[in-house]
């Protein structure tokens, strides 16, 4: 690298530190870097020197009076000079005022004579006074800089715990908790942390791991580790006993071994890999999204390797038992009384009669009401409803949405909406005494079961309707977005039945009809669903109706219903 190039770059890397630089030198740069391994060096030195010296700064300006008093006498009965100065001050002080003698003025001579230059002398007290400031303020930025070392800094926030197990040496923490820089190892034997840097970054470490805060990056030992990069949090890094991962703005997780080898797989944007153990060859590479690279500290080499993008957790909720690693939300489970990502029940369901959570049922035809029923057990479930109107409108929100085209029903309904499980099927034996036999019957399409955990399916028999609502399932996870609505569809299997009966079938997002299927009435037949959302969706509202000819064996299944998330 010479001079002049040298020299753009960090003409570069001042824009980009005061925040001017355009979009165009932002790619020059991005460009030098990425293929320039010194220049590589160079912005990891920059950014390093910077973010010290913000902290350094946010050191001595968050150190109180009382810590800067104490630090000077410190100073002071260590350093034989500033003792003096210190006298010299106090003298200064405390010397009794001098009277200034009044002027006698000179006789007037009348004389020409050649002036000279007014030479303004300095007193030694006021040269004096100047250095021991000077010297004051030095030594109180070095105690800043020896505090900041000594007691670290607060350079992160624990914002969220599951189930986790602290080590030897490493305190209890609580959520909030501040972490501070320059403190002993943190071992975590369990568990999940999600941890927030001053900057933005969000880090989730999974146990076991042990790992050190520090002002812009994280040294792990070893463990796993997802980190999100905010726009605030460039130059962000991640550093490992043999290799170091600067950000260049992305999402990316790191697998650590105790033996020093790692995994580095970029989910999103790109980062700079260093990588190699001392006295050995050292690696410089850039690893690009949906890239993934092992470091094998044996052999001294790196290998690209099959990205996973659902290995590492991304996201937790202590409050709502979530676990998130990167897969779509299952909105079976969701009913099911889950959170959408496995901890619902199989079989429960939601109540068309009041909107309860509910593992028994009881299956026979019932009328249903023209009622909405607010569900208060589910925070991601907005409410349900038996579908039926003479004039076309149907409330399908607690807002007030309406569903303007609901065909007129009998709102006779016989099963509520469910996470799967089985069929029941009632045969009356004695219909005046309400007394029915029931079998039951596994959700068969195409030959494989479904409503299971691992082919999961929402289970809805006319009449029925829910609604889901958008913003509070992204509410528990509020650094992504729900980008669309996608299942398949069809009739299940009807073993032993020849009879065909025909149902309706719409999808609606705050009322508005989305996706629609008349008088459906093929087994086995797969119709697909897909519903692009955007941020402004509030409702997502499934709707299965009788089709004009009775509720029998109207067995609506919504297979593997997801929420895709980016």
């Amino acid at each position: 690298m010479d001079a002049n190039s040298k020299k753009r770059l960090y003409i570069l890397l001042n824009a980009l530190r005061e925040d001017v630089i355009t979009k165009e030198q932002f790619a020059e740069l991005d460009n030098i870097v990425c293929q320039d391994e010194q220049a590589a060096l160079e912005y990891v030195r920059y950014v390093q020197l910077w973010t010290d010296m913000h902290f350094f700064r946010a050191a001595t300006n968050n150190t109180s009076l009382g810590e800067l008093y104490t630090a000077s006498e410190e100073c002071l009965e260590k350093d034989k000079d500033l003792q003096y100065l210190k006298y010299l001050i106090d003298m200064e002080n405390n010397a009794p005022a001098l009277e200034t003698p009044k002027a006698i003025p000179e006789p007037e001579v009348i004389k020409v004579r050649q002036e000279r230059p007014i030479v303004k002398k300095i007193s030694l007290i006021y040269n004096t006074l100047i250095y021991s400031a000077a010297m004051l303020l030095i030594s109180l930025l070095i105690f800043g800089h020896y505090s900041a070392k000594k007691y670290g800094v607060p350079a992160a926030r624990l914002t969220d715990m599951i189930n986790t197990k602290w080590g030897k040496g490493t305190k209890s923490f609580a959520i909030n908790d501040q972490l501070y820089t320059n403190k002993n190892p943190m071992r975590l034997i369990d568990g999940i942390a999600k941890i927030e840097f001053t900057s933005g970054v969000k880090v989730v470490i999974e146990g076991p791991a042990v790992f050190e805060i520090n002002r812009e990056s994280i040294f792990l030992e070893y463990g796993r580790l997802y980190s999100k990069v905010s726009e605030t949090g460039l130059g962000f890094s991640v550093k490992t006993s043999t290799s170091q991962f600067v950000d260049h703005g992305t999402e990316f997780g790191i697998l650590a071994e105790q033996n020093g080898s790692s995994e580095l797989h970029v989910i999103k944007g790109k980062v700079q890999l260093f990588a190699g153990t001392e006295g050995s060859s050292r690696y410089s590479q850039m690893i690009k999204e949906d890239q993934a690279i092992c470091y094998d500290v044996e052999n001294n080499i790196i290998n690209s390797i099959q990205i996973q993008k659902k290995a590492f957790v991304r996201e937790i909720s202590s409050q709502n038992h979530m676990i998130w690693n990167g897969q779509d939300i299952n909105l079976a489970d969701i009913v099911g009384g889950g959170n959408g990502f496995g901890t619902g029940e199989i079989g429960k369901g939601i109540s068309l009669t009041n909107g309860s959570n509910i593992s028994d049922f009881n299956w026979i035809e019932r009328q249903g009401s023209t009622e909405y029923h607010k569900v208060n057990n589910s925070p991601y479930i907005d409410g349900v409803i038996v579908p039926d109107s003479e004039d076309g409108l149907l409330q399908v929100s607690s807002a007030g949405h309406t569903f303007k085209e609901c065909p007129n029903t009998s709102g006779i309904y016989y099963d509520d909406v469910r996470n799967g499980g089985m069929i029941h099927i009632s045969e009356a034996r004695d219909a005046a005494k309400a007394i029915y036999t029931q079998e039951t019957s596994p959700m068969m399409f195409n030959g494989q079961q479904y409503g299971t955990q691992y082919n999961p399916l929402l289970f809805i028999h006319s009449n029925a309707c829910i609604t889901f609502d958008l913003n509070a399932i992204r509410s528990s996870m509020p650094d992504y977005n729900l980008t669309s609505f996608k299942a398949g569809c069809g009739l299940l299997e009807r073993p032993e039945i020849e009879r065909i009966e025909k149902v309706d079938v719409f999808v609606l997002v705050d009322g508005n009809v989305k996706f629609e299927i008349l008088g459906f009435d093929q087994n086995n037949k797969e119709l697909p669903v897909y519903i692009p959302l955007t941020e402004s969706d509030q409702y997502l509202t499934l709707v299965v109706t009788d089709g004009g000819d009775g509720i029998a064996i109207d067995w609506v299944g919504f297979i593997e219903p997801i929420l895709e998330v980016n």
